[in-house]
């Protein structure tokens, strides 16, 4: 997954979002992860939104996995630093979902899923008995 992935760090903040952009568009990837550690982790957030909400709308955030690292610094104390990744997935197209609706005598039940099986919505209703 590292060919697919974006490492923030001192770059300019459109680079990050460029990069992202480049992966979805040109290399064809169906997933992104934008990574980054310590006082880059609020700049992940930010290119992660920018490429999805003003540059790729057909991109949503599929998931976030928040860590941390240990490692020793110059000095030789152990330090401990907090990571992000962020992954970043188109979303189906139209036309490619499969809804299933389910009622019984008092509730209705709607599901919406992707190609994939992936469960995207789902939404129960108390039936009325006059309908």
């Amino acid at each position: 997954m590292d060919e697919n992935s974006i490492f923030v760090g001192n770059k300019p903040f459109m680079n990050y979002v460029t990069g992202v952009v480049m992966q979805f568009t040109t290399k064809g990837a169906s997933e992104v992860v934008v990574k980054a550690r310590g006082k880059f982790i609020s700049r992940a957030v930010d290119i992660a939104e920018v490429s999805s909400k003003r540059f790729l709308p057909g991109i949503s955030i599929k998931g976030i996995k928040v860590d941390s690292e240990e490692f020793k610094n110059q000095e030789g104390r152990t330090v401990r630093v907090s990571t992000i990744e962020i992954t970043l997935s188109k979303l189906a197209a139209p036309g490619r979902v499969q809804v299933f609706y389910l009622r019984s005598n008092d509730s209705s039940e709607i599901y919406i899923h992707d190609e994939q099986g992936s469960l995207f919505c789902t939404q129960k209703n108390n039936v009325d008995e006059d309908t």
